[in-house]
């Protein structure tokens, strides 16, 4: 497989693969719900999500949801990094 000489850079073919991909998805022809079924089916047996019965906040069209711990454990993970993304931006502010 070729890296492109590592310049990072696709493509024309590369992209025209790409574009197609996602004209694809967007008119129906690959059915987005088929793709998240196995990562819904991982989520559910790895205990990340509950089922939509138990779920006090639901994720709409996929049957999954977060109950009260997952809620609290969710919103404390994005204050974390908000507070880190904060933290950091004000050192580098500081040093220049």
């Amino acid at each position: 497989m070729s890296n492109n000489g590592g310049s990072g850079d696709l493509t024309p073919d590369q992209m025209q693969l790409i574009c197609i991909g996602f004209l694809a998805l967007a008119m129906g022809l690959i059915p987005f719900g088929a793709l998240l079924d196995p990562v819904r089916d991982w989520l559910l047996t790895s205990h990340v999500m509950v089922p939509s019965a138990q779920a006090l906040i639901e994720i709409p069209g996929t049957g999954i949801g977060l109950d009260l711990p997952r809620l609290i454990i969710l919103a404390a993970a994005a204050v974390g990094i908000i507070a880190g993304t904060v933290l950091i931006v004000r050192r580098r502010s500081v040093d220049d």
